[in-house]
């Protein structure tokens, strides 16, 4: 058997291949060299193929994509035969050619095709092309520098997540001692009022004779605005603490800003009052924002409050609000006492100190801290600007509706 002769064939076949595929770009003339049981992998993601139809597809894809011609050069190649049928072609080969008007070109391609002897001559019944990884050197069996160079960013970055992961857990830590401390206050500041108005009920009903219709609606007033406020606080930390389980539904919606304000000032007009301030209400009618009605009130309230308790008697408090091509700002600006720079740096968290108000009024500490949290659950900001015996203004900006 004249084995020079059946490898002349073969090669014959492969360079009448790479002209229809290179040269040519014909499609049905390229796929006309296939076995039927033809299957391959390219040196794309995706180029694999099982069967005569995808590899088609695939051929075909390839050149529609790119129909230039391709210049190719052979650099090595070696031809055996396992059996008088069943021949394998190994090749190394450089491509050039221009991809979408873009020089494009594959050095040093590994081309390697397995054809069977059928009826009609050989045909190609599988190929394989591969890539060598352009790192790696001669004699290594892979491309050490590469693998030295990841091994070393993977040390980084294992060493920056761990110190992070450190200065998280110590930051949580932290935060879980501020938070007991501050329900430890806040239990205090629940029992407190409680007490006191558990001693007054009960000296209103075991003494009620002794006392005149205007001392009894006094005694009952002061236990109702015991009561009122505690209540307020209860309802402030559920609020909270539902929000921040994840429990709480948060129905944002077009709010006007102006009736808004007035429920809460309404509902907080005794200790106005009893202070003799002045709410000076400066907001445009029809102004609107877009926020969760429950919370805005809740918002408002805690500030307007905190207005209210830090303002010598017959002050104002101004309560501004316009709009801008970006959000609404609102600002809630007192005559008080203002704070220090460091009380100031801790106004919004756990470590912000709990200080009598101006009429002895005492405080939880907790209303800047829900402010915080549910202004920017709103997507919003909130700020503070204060100087002792300068008053404060805390100012809220809440964006637009999404379109």
């Amino acid at each position: 058997m004249n084995y020079d002769l059946i490898k002349k064939q073969v090669l014959d076949t492969v360079f009448e291949y790479f002209h229809a595929y290179f040269s040519l770009r014909d499609w049905e003339k390229t796929v006309s060299f296939f076995d039927d049981e033809i299957s391959g992998f390219g040196t794309g993601k995706d180029e694999t193929s099982y069967n005569l139809d995808s590899t088609c597809l695939f051929f075909k894809r390839d050149i529609e994509q790119s129909p230039n011609v391709v210049e190719y050069s052979i650099h090595e190649s070696h031809i055996s035969l396992s059996a008088p049928d069943t021949s394998v072609v190994e090749l190394q080969m450089t491509l050039s050619t221009l991809y979408q008007n873009i020089p494009y070109s594959i050095n040093n391609l590994r081309y390697s095709m397995l054809l069977l002897k059928r009826e009609h001559g050989w045909k190609i019944h599988h190929f394989h092309t591969s890539l060598p990884d352009s790192e790696q050197q001669a004699g290594e069996s892979y491309p050490m520098d590469s693998v030295l160079r990841q091994n070393i960013i993977l040390e980084s970055t294992v060493a920056r997540q761990t110190r992070e992961l450190q200065t998280a857990v110590t930051e949580l830590s932290q935060l879980n001692i501020q938070k007991d401390k501050f329900m430890a206050l806040l239990a205090h500041d629940l029992k407190s009022p409680l007490a006191a108005s558990m001693n007054l009920i009960e000296i209103l009903r075991d003494d009620f004779e002794d006392f005149s219709p205007e001392e009894f609606k006094d005694k009952l007033t002061k236990v109702h605005n015991s009561i009122s406020r505690t209540f307020n606080l209860m309802q402030d930390l559920l609020t909270w603490t539902t929000s921040t389980s994840g429990l709480f539904r948060f129905q944002p919606r077009i709010v006007d800003l102006l009736p808004a304000l007035e429920t809460v000032i309404g509902n907080l007009t005794e200790l106005i009052e009893r202070k003799q301030l002045e709410i000076q209400l400066s907001v445009p009618n029809k102004l609107s924002v877009y926020a969760d009605y429950d919370i805005l009130l809740t918002i408002f309230r805690n500030l307007i409050s905190n207005a209210i308790k830090f303002s010598p008697i017959g002050k104002s408090i101004f309560i501004d609000a316009e709009n801008d091509q970006y959000g609404t700002t609102i600002l809630v600006k007192d005559e008080g006492i203002g704070m220090s720079e460091e009380v100031l740096s801790k106004v919004f968290s756990f470590k912000a100190s709990i200080a009598q108000g101006t009429g002895g009024e005492k405080g939880h500490g907790f209303g800047l801290l829900i402010c915080k949290e549910f202004v920017e659950r709103h997507n919003g900001t909130i700020s503070a600007n204060s100087k002792p015996g300068s008053g404060s203004t805390f100012t809220i900006h809440l964006p637009h509706p999404p379109k």
